[in-house]
């Protein structure tokens, strides 16, 4: 993974920092032969954009992003000044979604997979404004995305910040445990590192599933929790 830092930094040298410098090396990442590297400059510009849209860029949102995509030390610094020019930049993230769609084909799983990393990023400050919202809603649009996934997506995260762990783990409160242990185990399946890297799924999209497995986790050692203290009191 650390080569594909240090390529994205080659592609933007500091004598091309600017808006135009930026769109350069999006155009060369999204046609150099390891696709990875397209992949991580559209999340670096989207990202980017997405932090800013609401006028703060938190960090919570920063260490986010650094949590998915494990930037190397040696190369943190280079990857904040990508990051701080596309927060900058005038290209609207319109450009980046378009044309790493593009690329990639609509409706393509690595876009889901880029889109579940834009939300988490969002909700890493606990909350989901609405230039968010409207911001990963047009972004899964010009994708596109299916409309359903979009609002389970949405549903989701909207329940993730309220920190409800029924919720998140899409199970009623008056289900049983057998009930809720039965979800958690499908839950988990659809976004094990194991199943998805037999399927192909590239190590990145791999790291943004993997915080939704966390998530079902915590939710169902938190399920766990209530129905012990349940039992106790009875």
């Amino acid at each position: 993974m650390s080569s594909i830092w240090k390529t994205v930094s080659k592609l933007y040298p500091r004598r091309m920092e600017g808006a135009l410098g930026l769109r350069s090396a999006f155009r060369r990442g999204m046609r150099y032969p390891d696709r990875r590297v397209g992949f991580t400059i559209a999340v670096v510009a989207l990202g980017a954009k997405l932090a800013k849209v609401d006028g703060t860029v938190t960090p919570e949102e920063v260490t986010a992003f650094r949590r998915l995509f494990k930037v190397p030390e040696s190369e943190q610094r280079n990857i904040a000044r990508v990051f701080n020019y596309a927060s900058k930049t005038a290209i609207g993230y319109e450009h980046y979604a378009r044309s790493v769609c593009r690329a990639v084909g609509p409706g393509s799983k690595m876009l889901e997979h880029l889109v579940e990393g834009l939300f988490y990023i969002a909700t890493a400050d606990g909350t989901l404004s609405y230039p968010e919202r409207r911001f990963l809603i047009r972004v899964s649009t010009i994708f596109g995305l299916s409309r359903k996934s979009l609002r389970a997506r949405l549903r989701y995260y909207d329940m993730q910040v309220g920190g409800n762990p029924h919720r998140i783990l899409g199970v009623s409160e008056s289900a049983s445990l057998d009930e809720a242990k039965s979800v958690w185990r499908k839950r988990v399946k659809s976004c094990h590192p194991d199943v998805l890297t037999a399927a192909g799924v590239p190590e990145e999209a791999i790291r943004i599933t993997g915080a939704r497995l966390i998530q079902y986790n915590q939710a169902w050692e938190a399920i766990k929790a209530i129905h012990q203290e349940r039992e106790s009191a009875e």
